[in-house]
């Protein structure tokens, strides 16, 4: 049944790692301010709405960022359950096996 299933658990952990990046690389763009010329506008209705929009632009990427590195975080520990996977579930294997009735035929 698992032959058909594999996990290249160094390219899961590639990917995560790579999201981490990115997600590092997209939290310090959102907090670069946008449209701080804004004051120069000339109009007050404008200003503020630049800084709505400079604020709601700076919580969207920072979160963003955030939810990229959250994902890095479950692929790097996916791969590592999947390693951990790869060296116990052998010798649980085993043991299970040890355990039947003698003359017991596995399929």
């Amino acid at each position: 049944m698992s032959d058909d299933f594999e996990v290249e658990i160094e390219q899961v952990s590639s990917a995560g790692s790579a999201m981490l990046g990115v997600g590092d690389d997209v939290a310090v763009i959102g907090a670069v301010r946008i449209l701080d010329g804004r004051d120069s506008y000339g109009h007050a209705g404008l200003t503020a709405a630049a800084g709505r929009f400079s604020e709601r632009w700076g919580h969207l990427v920072r979160s963003q960022g955030r939810q990229l590195c959250d994902a890095g975080d479950v692929l790097k520990a996916t791969a590592a359950d999947y390693a951990e996977m790869e060296i116990l579930a052998p010798a649980r294997f085993n043991q299970l096996a040890s355990d039947l009735p003698a003359g017991t035929e596995l399929m």
